[in-house]
């Protein structure tokens, strides 16, 4: 099985709603070597989400915090067709529910902005 960055490679490829900060070549050029993601999966292992993050440290600490020169970067959803706008946020939250595990052994997670 291939990893998720080589998974998210190429549902980046055909998603034509993905935002420029979003692009694995963005990622690639801001935070080489750096970067991970969060996919959330349907029941048929289809790509229904992605929470693309950039991994550091602090005091020796691992974390995640916003890439620099990168303004925004949060969830991107892929909604299906036809899904009501009562039912987003269930949709959205009951798929996200099992890609938590991206984030083991994190132990904090920074706003972005300013570096000190």
């Amino acid at each position: 099985m291939s990893s998720p960055e080589e998974q998210y490679r190429i549902w980046a490829e055909t998603c034509t709603h993905l935002p420029i900060f979003y692009q694995p070549w963005w990622l690639d050029a801001v935070c080489p070597d750096q970067w991970g993601v969060a996919l959330a999966k349907d029941e048929g292992g289809k790509i229904i989400g992605v929470l693309p993050f950039y991994r550091t440290k602090k005091w020796f600490l691992p974390g995640i915090d916003m890439p620099p020169l990168t303004p925004y970067l949060g969830p991107c959803y892929d909604f299906p067709g036809g899904l009501k706008r009562r039912r987003v946020m269930p949709w959205s939250t009951l798929r996200w529910n099992n890609c938590w595990h991206s984030f083991r052994g994190m132990s904090f997670f920074g706003k972005g902005g300013t570096r000190s």
